[in-house]
């Protein structure tokens, strides 16, 4: 499973940047837009209050002033938070192994965000902490030829070394439910822990291969904590 970073929004923003603006300024203007309604709050009190709890994760001023918060925000909401809470809940019964994707090269076919740094995206300082540069379904660049994806001699060396991690690390678990069974030079040597209760451990997939703890460590623990607080229980969702 997997949260790719900051997933989906370099596109979108790219191509959409007026209108991220303009929900940026409506989210400023009412916080409780940004309540989900699988939260079941129907005080108005209550859902501005979770809606202030939910803003303060990313920023301490405006998202208008501030569009890498915005971009974070809507990556939490819209993937990365629920897809850590199921693999949470899913180590409680199988193995779980946990990845984010962050390396980004030419073969990811991610050209907005080069065209994006020499413009907009600098300015603003807008890779800040937790937000990359990886857009949604770039990965799969990785995995399954696309395009002019299949003349590999058109790449750098990291996109193959990287090209060849993945499909290995994937055709390892295909094989023996184990993405490291053993260690090997091509992957660094790591051996993959799993996620348990105590150590959320999991796989960062860069220019090198990385063992970390506890992904999207500055914002998931409070959404936790907001929907503790302010979400109407039985949770249907998260």
């Amino acid at each position: 499973m997997q949260p790719v970073t900051e997933i989906g929004y370099y596109q979108q923003l790219a191509y959409n940047l007026d209108n991220f603006k303009k929900t940026m300024i409506n989210l400023d203007k009412d916080v409780r837009l940004l309540v989900d309604g699988d939260m079941y709050i129907s005080d108005n009190s209550v859902r501005t209050a979770a809606g202030q709890a939910i803003k303060a994760i990313y920023t301490d001023g405006s998202f208008e002033d501030n569009l890498a918060a915005g971009v974070q925000f809507y990556s939490d909401n819209r993937f990365i938070r629920a897809i850590i809470k199921y693999a949470e809940l899913q180590a409680q019964y199988t193995d779980v192994y946990f990845y984010q994707f962050s390396y980004h090269g030419a073969l990811g076919g991610n050209d907005v965000y080069v065209k994006l740094c020499l413009n907009f995206f600098v300015k603003i300082s807008i890779f800040k902490q937790g937000c990359g540069r990886v857009a949604h379904a770039e990965d799969t660049r990785y995995i399954w030829a696309a395009q002019s994806g299949t003349d590999l001699g058109q790449y750098s060396a990291a996109d193959v070394t990287t090209l060849d991690r993945y499909v290995t690390l994937f055709t390892n678990f295909a094989k023996t439910l184990n993405p490291t069974p053993e260690q090997s030079e091509l992957l660094q040597n790591i051996i993959w822990p799993k996620v348990s209760a105590n150590n959320f451990n999991y796989l960062d997939i860069d220019e090198n291969l990385e063992i970390k703890q506890n992904p999207r460590e500055f914002s998931y623990q409070k959404w936790v904590e907001v929907y503790e607080t302010y979400a109407t229980k039985p949770f249907i969702s998260f």
